[in-house]
């Protein structure tokens, strides 16, 4: 009876297992737009795709229909979550208010290891920003890059869940900035916008960092919903 339930407690968590790699596997598909928005999701597809069995993947699809990224169809399945003006509004409503709060923190926390690895991961990304706009798309980790240059303006900020969440949220915008990039609308001023951003915060100007940040959010909405 023993080596039973241990048996049936290692196939638990070996599902366990399957399925958070699926999350993983399923999430980069989608933001690497792999799957186009309103796509179905099938599960022997997805098996097929990633070499993972069924149950496993049905677990991940339900985990990531609480995240933004899947839709369940009733008994149809599951799809790719649509892409829509309404979507999005909310998105940078959340993440307006959830990171200026988190980076107000941070300005007021941040010690001298927090500015010195700000500065760091803003010259990795003008570097890389730089290097991309030179070859035209030649830097494979920018947008690596680029979250966590964001990622790391927050990271003083003190809350575990504010970071969780403006995580959570980056990751849904990324589609609507894969979209916002494709218009004739998108920015040509990527380093110059991020290393202002970073100058109101190293000099600690709370209310320009924060207003500035919030505008920086808000531009994909403008650049793909203008009127």
């Amino acid at each position: 009876m023993i080596a039973l339930a241990e048996s049936a407690g290692d196939e638990a968590s070996e599902s366990s297992t399957l399925a958070e790699r699926a999350v993983e596997l399923i999430t980069a598909d989608i933001l690497n737009n792999r799957f186009s928005a309103g796509a179905k999701l099938g599960v022997m597809e997805l098996c097929d795709r990633h070499g993972i069995g069924p149950t496993p993947i049905r677990e991940a699809l339900s985990r990531l229909s609480n995240s933004g990224f899947v839709r369940a169809v009733g008994r149809r399945g599951f799809q790719v979550a649509p892409l829509s003006r309404d979507d999005l509004q909310d998105i940078v409503w959340l993440r307006q208010n959830i990171e200026s709060e988190a980076l107000l923190r941070a300005m007021r926390h941040g010690d001298s290891e927090w500015e010195a690895s700000v500065v760091a991961s803003l010259h990795l990304l003008l570097s890389a920003g730089e290097s991309n706009a030179r070859h035209r798309g030649a830097v494979p980790d920018l947008e690596s890059i680029h979250k966590r240059f964001h990622r790391q303006l927050l990271a003083a900020c003190g809350s575990a869940r504010l970071l969780q969440m403006s995580d959570a949220l980056y990751n849904q915008m990324y589609r609507y900035r894969c979209a916002a990039m494709m218009t004739p609308r998108w920015s040509n001023d990527f380093c110059d916008e991020h290393k202002k951003l970073a100058d109101f915060v190293l000099s600690r100007d709370g209310d320009r960092a924060a207003a500035f940040l919030k505008q920086h959010i808000k531009d994909v909405f403008d650049m793909l919903y203008p009127d």
